[in-house]
């Protein structure tokens, strides 16, 4: 009994000694940690996630030359060939660069779960940052920024309700950051204005009925993801000052507004904050018709908070 104990132990000894590891980090190009990258050999079928620090480890690898896949969604996939020696432990340090493919852009609110526009079954509308700032130097309605920018959604009242604004003549489901900002049962009408633009990062709108998110998006929904505190900074800020007029009628069309945020990075906190006023003037046709309707948005004082 003790030989056949020896000659187990024996044999375990030898077949860890004829297997090798091998370990690594995944980092970005400005040299930060990947967490929850892909790293498989698909000819051994082995694979693991790197951990919060970028590191990874595989063991029990049959010596030989076989290609490693590394892979991140958002990120450009690299694969890279390594040797795998009996008894030893060979080192892989990868570093992955991100993914610009406008054909391939990254959607986080389809099912809850990050995923690329190609891969989703339905029609999909993405307003980037970029965009949204470039409408924000003529207009700071999200209404109009919305319109002008995802095919199939109606008009704005020009009020601040959005009662009429629809997707292809049905009910649209406004959403903060995956927050379901109404009902049909509790439904206030303001959902797509209850941010500044200036606070938005991107608009994810999904065209069609579902249900993911709860009742109320016969026609789709539209979120809006907000700005977060990332800075390398402790404080940094951005200021906009803008104004507005109208040729067929001065006298009580000029209006003007002020944006402020700030945001920055502590210890173990960071944090976004902003505010903003706008005073607005009328509108006016060519002939010098009043173009919104009464209770819109003209001769207003509008105010607007923001943290996170």
């Amino acid at each position: 009994m003790k030989l056949l104990l020896l000659f187990f132990i024996l044999l375990c000894s030898l077949m860890s000694f004829s297997q090798g590891k091998l370990k690594g980090t995944v980092t970005t190009a400005d040299n930060q940690p990947v967490t929850g990258a892909t790293v498989h050999i698909e000819a051994l079928q082995s694979g693991t996630l790197t951990q919060s620090d970028g590191t990874y480890e595989l063991s029990r690898l049959k010596p030989g030359i076989w290609k490693v896949s590394f892979r991140m969604l958002g990120m450009q996939t690299i694969t890279h060939q390594v040797q795998i020696k009996s008894g030893t432990t060979s080192e892989l340090n990868v570093v992955l660069k991100d993914e610009f493919s406008k054909l391939d852009e990254i959607v986080v609110s389809a099912s809850r779960n990050s995923e690329y526009i190609s891969e989703i079954p339905a029609s999909v509308t993405v307003i980037n940052v970029k965009q949204i700032g470039d409408f924000t130097k003529s207009t700071s309605n999200i209404n109009e920024i919305l319109q002008f920018s995802v095919p199939g959604l109606a008009l704005g009242s020009g009020t601040f309700s959005n009662w009429g604004q629809t997707m292809r003549g049905r009910s649209l489901l406004v959403m903060v950051d995956g927050i379901p900002q109404s009902t049909p049962l509790r439904n206030g009408s303001l959902g797509i204005k209850s941010v500044n633009p200036n606070d938005i990062s991107r608009v994810e709108v999904i065209k069609g009925a579902t249900s993911i998110f709860g009742n109320g998006g016969d026609g789709g929904f539209i979120n809006y993801i907000t700005k977060n505190g990332a800075s390398e900074k402790a404080i940094e800020g951005n200021t906009n000052l803008w104004g507005t007029s109208n040729l067929a009628k001065t006298k009580d069309a000029q209006g003007w507004g002020i944006y402020q945020s700030l945001k920055g990075r502590g210890n173990k906190l960071s944090y976004y904050l902003s505010g903003s006023f706008e005073q607005t003037g009328n509108q006016y046709d060519a002939d010098g018709v009043p173009v919104l309707p009464t209770y819109g948005m003209d001769n207003t004082d509008i105010y607007s908070t923001f943290a996170k």
